[in-house]
């Protein structure tokens, strides 16, 4: 378990003042399984949302769940409205974090819920699309943040954990799959490799991943001048300088976050 991931949530379950988090990052490098790892360890049960929820359904969510932890897991689609939403469940004016909800509605009525209370829950949020990274940027300063940059070494303790609870060495696979230019190298192919390989589909389970053949080449030649690097990727490929600095970029990127 990230000590990262672990130290933002209990802080945001035990805090008197910030009753959210929110931790972003590249996509199925664990943020998920972390948090649940996490959640476990201080012994707090949640309730896991992870698709497109409305502004009534939020509110509605938020009442029913009220005083326990809610994970929104890759919350899509966010309007001023549901934004507005988790201002008020996120931070108290004159000592409570009451929400609101200012309009009739019939499914409200039916079901017996207010059109206001006080909510006493913690949120935490993962997300790993910048578009909602920029759409929650109003309620960031009300929340714990964290940008949950996963190295190499995490995520193969990560693996270590899942190969163990399936009784397979992870040897072969982190000597063979657990580099930089591995594609297909994350959580979900991980454990879709164990449940192949239990059964004996070594096959099956070697396709869930790929060569990024242009990573590769960086790796064998990144020593050399950056023109020679250019017209090397050019007379490969086929590609010309845009394609390139658009690799070498991401290249670099997981290089210096430890991605190696």
């Amino acid at each position: 378990m990230s000590e990262e991931i672990r130290a933002v949530i209990d802080t945001c379950i035990t805090s008197k003042k910030f009753h959210a988090c929110y931790i972003y990052g590249e996509t199925s490098r664990g943020k998920t399984y972390e948090v649940e790892e996490a959640l476990k360890h201080i012994k707090r049960p949640a309730t896991f949302l992870s698709t497109h929820i409305t502004p009534l359904g939020l509110y509605i969510l938020l009442y029913e769940h009220n005083g326990e932890v809610i994970v929104f897991d890759d919350l899509d689609k966010l309007d001023d409205t549901t934004i507005a939403i988790l201002k008020s469940a996120l931070w108290e004016v004159n000592g409570e974090r009451r929400v609101c909800w200012l309009t009739t509605s019939k499914i409200l009525i039916e079901r017996g819920i207010p059109d206001n209370f006080e909510f006493t829950g913690k949120i935490i949020i993962t997300s790993n699309d910048e578009r909602i990274h920029k759409k929650i940027e109003p309620v960031l300063a009300r929340m714990l943040v964290i940008n949950k940059k996963v190295t190499m070494a995490e995520f193969g303790r990560i693996v270590d954990i899942i190969f163990d609870k399936y009784g397979i060495d992870p040897t072969v696979f982190k000597d063979n799959y657990l580099n930089i230019y591995t594609e297909g190298l994350h959580l979900r192919n991980v454990i879709k490799y164990c449940e192949y390989m239990t059964k004996g589909y070594v096959q099956q389970a070697e396709q869930l991943f790929s060569v990024n053949e242009h990573f590769k080449l960086f790796e064998t030649h990144e020593n050399h001048a950056i023109n020679y690097l250019i017209e090397l990727f050019k007379l490969r490929f086929g590609l010309g300088r845009t394609s390139f600095f658009r690799y070498w970029k991401k290249y670099k990127m997981l290089k210096e976050t430890g991605w190696r």
